[in-house]
Formats: structure tokens, sequence, C-alpha cells
């Protein structure tokens, strides 16, 4: 360091160089009272501030809009391609069995199993299980099945009679039997 910058460094630590409105006596308050000596001091809400967060809630205000066409149109372009994969899957497993119908060994297996398709000089059998079909369904449905059906207007009185909505009163007889169609026809 050179002589004269000692110098000058030596009077800027001195008490004198320091301007007379900072400089505060020890025993002496502070003139801003209730702050603590070092601490910040007290933010208000200049014009510029007030300006700058205004200026933010408005851009804010115009860009909401965008921001969420953004979003969704977001959530559609996930959905589309969530979509597209699935597509591409069915493609290949439909190419998949496109392939396997060109196999002609294929093809008659499939004729035989679904269609019950025979070469010429075999003989076709047809086991029928009288058990199996007695399980599934019982004796008094297979009786009174009818080859026709009931005409519309007798199911849908049925089925408002299950419902509950057909009343007892006016729509059946006095004993409780009858249907809608026909306590209507009396």
């Amino acid at each position: 360091m050179r002589a004269s910058e000692v110098v000058m460094s030596s009077r800027r630590s001195t008490a004198g160089s320091r301007p007379a409105a900072a400089q505060t006596p020890r025993g002496r308050r502070s003139r801003t009272p209730g702050r603590a000596r070092g601490a910040a001091p007290a933010r208000r809400l200049s014009g510029r501030r007030l300006v700058l967060g205004c200026l933010v809630i408005a851009l804010l205000a115009m860009f909401m809009p965008s921001i969420n066409t953004g979003i969704r149109q977001a959530q559609q372009i996930h959905a589309l391609e969530q979509d597209n994969a699935s597509t591409r899957q069915e493609v290949g497993d439909l190419e998949k069995k496109q392939d396997s119908l060109k196999d002609p060994e294929y093809l008659q297996r499939l004729a035989r199993e679904q269609q019950g398709y025979v070469n010429k000089g075999e003989k076709p059998y047809i086991v029928v299980d009288d058990r199996a079909s007695a399980q599934d369904e019982p004796a008094d449905e297979q009786i009174n099945k009818s080859s026709r059906p009931r005409p519309w207007y007798v199911e849908f009185a049925d089925s408002l009679k299950s419902v509950g909505l057909a009343t007892d009163a006016g729509r059946t007889g006095a004993d409780g039997s009858g249907t809608a169609g026909e306590a209507a026809g009396r």
C-alpha cells in the first residue's frame, strides 16, 4: 500500500469522518422509538410496489384462461395417446388373427369346432347330454315354455306389476287375480 492510501483509510475509520446525523452517542436513545439498533426497518407499501403487484395480478388474470386451456389440452392429448396405444395393440392382434386365418389347418379346425363341418366320408356324431339341460332349467319352466313370446303389452304390464307401479285397486279383480292388461279390457 502507498502512504497516501494508508492515511486515507485511517481517516475513514475515525469518528470525526462520519456525518453528524449518523452519529449517536452511546447514552442517547434512537430517534425511532420501539426499534432496536441494527433491526431491519419496517416495510412500507410504496407506490411502485403497489403498481407492480397490480400488474402481476392483472397479468395472471389475463393468462389464466390460456393456462387452463393448455392444461385441458394436455390432458386430452394424454387420453388420445392412450387411446392410440390401445388401438395399435388391437390392430396388432387383428393382424395376427388375419395371418392365422390364412392357415388352412386353422380354418379347418374352426369349421369343425364352431360350425360342425366334417370331411367327406366321416360320420358326424352329436352327443346330447340330457342331464346337463335338466340341471340348467327347472322342469316347470321347460313345460311352460311356449314357441311364441307373449305380446309386448302383457310383458309391460307384468313388469309394472313386478316393480310395484301397478296398484291392485282398479287394475285387478277383487280376489287379486288378473293382469293390468286384462283389467283394462273390462
